[in-house]
């Protein structure tokens, strides 16, 4: 009798003795037989789990239907191992490790996403602004259910990542599931080297500072410095002063974490940043803004959605706790796990979950998110049309006159650009964006009156 037989045996000398224990017979009469191979199936014992992976690795090595190296499955089994912890933890290979490094510098090749293994699918943290996957309408939250017809359920993260990568100019066929629709839908985004640009900025309505921020890697933070100043002398020489500062996190999925911390340093002198907790002593930190506000307390307005996530959720939290800033737009992802990177032999490594983020307040990041202080959903901006021929005081027989304007000009308004001259086409439908723009003109102009 070979192995498998004697393993069939067992099982079904089991299933006869559970079948026997559930009736009334059973307490009265159990063959000897049934208890003594059920006992030495199920019964608690000290299992030497080294021995006992290698008699599994030998035995696949052997019996499995292909031949298998000892790399392929001590990496599958490593793998297996991290990702059964939680979708963030995963073994990186010397290859990916490698990518990784390059992704943080800005640079890298595929569909621009950011994403994790969730319900053995593809969930998408957030897709860069601009980025090929995004270009196509894959958005935060979706899941990636088939890539170029193979199904992603069974894949390992890495495995799936793996199919997502490719040669630039090359098509990869999607299926999107969208929980918030219940549908799914075919996607075919067209592969790319992905040049991040971190930091954008501009001059907007009546000298409002507009800062987005795509990404945190290595020069994010002194990049929104050198922008906010250029911005600021910008507008000085407009003969004006800034009235008050946007920093955009919109499908903005994090990044490094130091610059999460030295950009909430930007806006705060002092105050917690942030909070990590973990199991291990080491993993308890608290850190705290030991910082100069580069905006001498100007009103501020940070704009979030679903796509923000990790390192921006830092940052919103730590304004929005501090009350430093409203936060406006949507919920944030809830991605405030701390991966910790641990180097292994081989040039390899292992992303492990070590601790979690908490706001100042104390509030858990992880699954919770950020909400905003000023709910605005996505929509989108139709403009009315005029109607000329409306009346008004004037046209009213016998109107007052208008009084005339004094020589010092104390009757006359302050004139102000249209807010359409300062953004482009598609920045003038952003309704959530020009709903920040209100908001911080608005808390501008309270502390103007304020003042006066």
């Amino acid at each position: 009798m070979n192995i498998i037989n004697k393993f069939c045996t067992i099982l079904v000398l089991c299933v006869t003795h559970n079948a026997l224990a559930n009736s009334d017979a059973a307490t009265t009469s159990q063959p000897s037989g049934v208890l003594n191979y059920y006992s030495l199936f199920v019964a608690k014992q000290d299992v030497n789990y080294e021995v006992l992976f290698k008699e599994v690795m030998e035995r696949t090595k052997v019996d499995y239907v292909d031949e298998v190296t000892d790399k392929k499955l001590i990496e599958s089994a490593i793998e297996g191992m991290l990702s059964s912890l939680d979708p963030h933890s995963t073994f990186l290979n010397e290859k990916e490790f490698q990518e990784m490094r390059i992704s943080t510098k800005g640079e890298f090749g595929g569909l621009g996403i950011e994403v994790t293994m969730e319900k053995g699918f593809i969930k998408v943290i957030s897709p860069y602004e601009d980025g090929p996957a995004f270009k196509v309408g894959i958005r935060a939250g979706d899941f990636i259910t088939m890539i170029d017809g193979i199904v992603v359920k069974g894949m390992t993260l890495s495995q799936a990542v793996e199919k997502l990568r490719g040669k630039p100019k090359t098509k990869v066929k999607l299926t999107i599931f969208r929980e918030s629709s219940t549908e799914s839908f075919e996607a075919s985004p067209i592969r790319e080297i992905v040049k991040i640009i971190p930091v954008k900025a501009k001059l907007v309505s009546d000298n409002v500072a507009l800062i987005k921020i795509t990404t945190f890697n290595e020069t994010t933070a002194a990049l929104v410095r050198k922008e906010f100043l250029k911005l600021h002398d910008q507008a000085r020489e407009k003969g004006a002063a800034l009235r008050g500062l946007i920093l955009d996190l919109r499908w903005n999925p994090g990044g490094l974490f130091e610059q999460a911390k030295e950009i909430a340093e930007l806006f705060l002198e002092d105050g917690v940043i942030v909070s990590t907790k973990g199991r291990l002593p080491e993993s308890n930190q608290i850190y705290r803004a030991s910082g100069i506000d580069i905006t001498e307390g100007l009103p501020i307005a940070v704009l979030i959605n679903g796509g923000s996530a990790s390192a921006s959720e830092i940052v919103a939290g730590a304004l929005q706790d501090n009350r430093r800033a409203l936060l406006v737009g949507t919920k944030s992802f809830g991605k405030g796990s701390v991966q910790t990177v641990l180097p292994l032999p081989g040039n390899t490594a292992m992303k492990l979950t070590t601790s979690r983020y908490y706001t100042p307040s104390g509030k858990a990041i992880q699954a919770n998110g950020i909400e905003p202080d000023v709910v605005v959903e996505e929509a989108v901006v139709t403009k009315v049309k005029q109607q000329s021929n409306l009346p008004n005081e004037a046209a009213l027989l016998g109107h007052l006159a208008q009084e005339a304007e004094s020589k010092n000009g104390a009757q006359s308004g302050k004139k102000t650009q249209a807010l359409s001259s300062f953004l482009d086409a598609k920045e003038s439908e952003d309704y959530q964006l020009l709903r920040a723009i209100d908001v911080v003109k608005g808390m501008a102009l309270y502390s103007e009156r304020l003042a006066s």
